[in-house]
């Protein structure tokens, strides 16, 4: 299985489980549930594999263009600017010739880093599960 097959997979798995759960009913003292505020802010099609991306280094929209080839460009544009939104990530223009915009995590957005460590330690601990499991 290849790692947006993995992670798309653990999207959908973490979804599942987190509607079921009774952590969902956690709330912080404004009454929000806190998973489904982070949630609100991960879940999509995309959001993960373009997160995953950034993680690495800043990256262009070409570059995530390339990268994530099966995503329209109308979606792609919708989803960074919702990540940016949510204070997750941030477009940067750099003064060159010819101008050039990348998109990096803001130091916020690197909060979730050990997040997605998790994820994928998970991942590799469910899929290990699974083939012994055969």
């Amino acid at each position: 299985m290849d790692l947006h097959k993995m992670g798309k997979n653990l999207v959908v798995m973490v979804s599942q489980v987190m509607r079921r759960s009774t952590l969902v009913q956690s709330q912080n003292p404004d009454g929000v549930p806190l998973v489904r505020a982070t949630l609100s802010v991960l879940a999509g099609k995309w959001k993960i594999r373009i997160l995953w991306h950034l993680g690495n280094s800043p990256k262009r929209y070409s570059e995530l263009r390339q990268l994530i080839p099966s995503v329209s460009e109308k979606v792609l544009v919708h989803t960074l600017r919702d990540l940016e939104e949510n204070n997750v990530i941030e477009r940067v223009t750099i003064s060159e010739s010819p101008l050039k915009i990348e998109y990096r995590f803001t130091e916020y957005g690197q909060t979730l880093l050990p997040v997605f460590q998790a994820m994928c330690d998970w991942g590799r601990k469910h899929i290990e599960n699974m083939t012994s499991a055969d």
